[in-house]
Parts: structure tokens; sequence; C-alpha cells
């Protein structure tokens, strides 16, 4: 999941909270502040592996130090415990060190106690229970917030359109799909600009095949002119993803263009490198469909040379219009590079390309090596977490290409309840 900005809106919360009778409580409130906004100045001039590697942790320490003093001040504000609560939850988050998540909840319950009707107490609480996988629980937590929307203290419609959105996601993330497209149309219902919502309805429309449906809130989403260059692109590339799907090869290809003609200078934390490798992506995919082989390499070759995260997928994705070249011995090149680019539990797609690859120059033993490669991985995977489609997805294919066909149908069943797939 994941940049949602739902769950990274400390400096908003900060802006709304209501106004406090003691100065002291009112001066560390403002130092938060501050401390947060040159956070995020710093990250600016430096890299994303700076900013999450340095940077972040440092910040987050000294947010807590400021918070523990603000409750020396006054332990009975379920305000300020709130905060740290929330601020607890992004520090687990982005450091990986989940036991700080149990220190949230403490944080929040406290909250809580003081004022059992607090909507951002409630808020932040369902967020810490959705990270930790406790999804039933966070589902109540945001209720109770929906419940109380009458205490918060600033725009009260978009809090709640942002509390279904919440709810949206959980559900989502639970399995629970017909329930969280519910929440997603009460999200979109109260707000129907809401970027956020617009966009991850349609996210979850596209995960279950509803294409055209997810091209209506993708035109929404962009509506807008005057957002930022990264997140038109992210409403064109996901329409663009959409009409590929329908096989809409030369309106998709159209998309991409001007994905990568935006000037993407003015955005933040290299965003505008992400969606610029990945409108290149699409590009490529895009040509490679059109049987335009050639341009679709250089496309890719873009892609790589950007190097985002996702350059795995740009090998993979080069991979396979070799492999429709019949160039078989440098498609193998090219899915042996994704494997060596992406972590190991991230590469069943390169397995299972390469095993086909291989099944077509007659290797058939290197190619059920190959599939029974990424079979183990995704079990592996949905240990952890078994709702994953991709993983259910990926060995579908893999037990598909083994023969084993009933086994393949009952992955392809789990992954068409899928809260996440790429």
């Amino acid at each position: 999941m994941k940049n949602i900005s739902k769950f990274t809106k400390i400096e908003h919360v900060y802006r709304q909270s209501p106004e406090r009778s003691h100065a002291g409580f009112k001066l560390i409130l403002y130092l938060i502040s501050l401390a947060i906004l040159c956070t995020s100045a710093a990250a600016e001039e430096n890299t994303t592996e700076y900013w999450m590697n340095t940077a972040l942790a440092s910040k987050y320490n000294e947010s807590l130090k400021a918070f523990d003093k603000a409750i020396e001040l006054d332990p009975l504000n379920s305000t300020i415990w709130s905060f740290k609560g929330q601020t607890l939850t992004s520090m687990a988050t982005f450091t990986g060190n989940e036991s700080i998540y149990n220190e949230s909840l403490e944080a929040l319950d406290n909250a809580l106690q003081i004022d059992p009707k607090n909507p951002q107490a409630w808020d932040f609480k369902s967020a810490t229970l959705m990270s930790m996988r406790r999804n039933n629980e966070s589902v109540e937590a945001v209720d109770r917030a929906i419940e109380n929307i009458g205490r918060y203290q600033g725009n009260q419609t978009e809090e709640l359109s942002g509390l279904w959105l919440t709810r949206a996601v959980v559900l989502q993330q639970a399995g629970r799909m017909n329930e969280a497209l519910l929440s997603f149309d009460k999200a979109v219902m109260i707000v129907p600009e809401y970027y956020d919502a617009r966009m991850m309805r349609g996210r979850a429309l596209f995960n279950l095949g509803e294409h055209n449906l997810s091209i209506e809130d993708f035109d929404a989403a962009a509506s807008n002119t005057e957002r930022s260059p990264s997140a038109m692109a992210h409403a064109w590339i996901s329409k663009a993803d959409a009409l590929m799907k329908i096989g809409k090869y030369e309106d998709a290809k159209a998309i991409y263009d001007k994905t990568i003609e935006l000037n993407y200078s003015a955005d933040a934390f290299g965003t505008g490198t992400y969606y610029l490798a990945r409108g290149w992506q699409g590009e490529g995919n895009a040509l490679a469909k059109l049987g335009s082989y050639n341009e679709s390499l250089q496309a890719f070759d873009k892609v790589i040379e950007l190097r985002p995260y996702f350059v795995y997928e740009a090998w993979c994705d080069k991979g396979l219009a070799l492999s429709e070249m019949e160039r078989y011995d440098v498609a193998i090149d090219a899915y042996d590079r994704a494997i060596e680019a992406t972590a190991e539990t991230d590469s069943p797609r390169a397995w299972i390309g390469k095993g086909n690859v291989l099944d077509k120059m007659g290797k058939h033993d290197e190619a059920i090596k190959a599939y029974d490669e990424a079979i183990k991985i995704c079990d592996r995977l949905l240990v952890l977490y078994p709702l994953n489609g991709d993983a259910w997805y990926y060995k579908g294919a893999a037990l598909k290409a083994l023969g084993r066909n009933s086994e393949a149908d009952a992955a392809f069943a789990k992954a068409d309840n899928r809260w996440f797939c790429s």
C-alpha cells in the first residue's frame, strides 16, 4: 500500500488541533510542528535513502521527547497522547521496528481513557491496528471515529470522507472486497473530488477486473489540472494501465507519452523520477503490444537508466519482449538481471518468465526448476501475507505451466479476491 497521504498527515493534524489554555502545551506543539517542517525541507535536499536512514529516526526521537515534555505539563490532555501515538506508529512503519506499534497503542489507549470520544485517537488507533494486520479491530476503531466525527476540530466533511477511505483500505486488506467497495463509495459520495479516494477506489476496481469503471475514477482524479505533475502522472498512468487491459493500446500509448513530457523538476522526494520511469515502462509495454519491439526495448532501457526501485519489472518486461522476438538467450539474461535486481520474495514473475523461455528452447528440465522456484517463493510469501494476490497469481501461473491445472485454478481463484496486485 503504499504512499497513502491519509497516514502521513502529522503536520495537518497539528494545524487542526484545538486551542489549549496551557501556554506550555502550545509552545511545545509549535516546536514539534517546526521540527517536522524542517525535516521535510531537509529531505528535499537529499536522497530518499538519506531521509529514511539518517534524518527520519532522529527527528522522530526529537518529536517524542517534545511530546513527553508536553505530557509532563498536561498529563490529562487526550490530544497530546493521540499525537504521540500517531508519531510512534509512523516511526514503527518507517524504521521497520514493529515492536514500537505496541508503544503506540499504549499511548492511544491513554488518550481514549481520558476522552473515549476523541475521533483522532480512534482514527490513529485504526491505522496502527491496520499496520499490525489486526484488521477487524481496526475496522471497529475507525467506526468509533466515524461515530464521533462531530467532535473533530477542523473540516468535518473532509475528515469524514477520509475515515470512510481508511475503513475501505482496512476492509480491502482483510479481503472483504464487497464491504470495501461500499466504503470507497461513501468516501467518494461525501467528497467527489477527493483524489486519494478516487485513485484507491479506481485501483480496487482495476484489481477486480472492472477496468472501465476504474477509468472513470482515474479520469475524475486527473480532472484538477492544478495538481502536481506526479499526481497527474499517477492518475494518467493508472488510466493507461486500464486501457491496456481492455486492448486499447494506441490510446494507452498516447497517455504514457503525456506523462513522459511532464515537467517533474519541482516534485519532492524523487517522485518525478518514479513517474517518468513508469511512463517509459508503460510506453515499452504498449509498443510491444503494437508489435514495435525494437522501440519497446529502447523504452525499457530508459527505465533501467533511471534506476527506479521497480527496475526489476523493467527487466521482466524486456525479457518478455525479447522472448516474443525469439531472442531467447538475451531474454534469459534479462530475467536473470531481474532476479539479481530485487529481493527474493519479489522475484516469482522473473522465474516464471525464465521458465517460459527455457520451455520454448526445449530445455524442459531447467524450465521445471524455474517454475518450482517461483512456487517456493510464493509459498514463503503467502505464509506472511495470505491475501497477497500477486503471490497467488504467480503461483497459479507456475502451476499451470507445470500442467497442475486444478491447483492452478484454485490459486487463481484466491487471486481474484486480492487486496494487492500489480
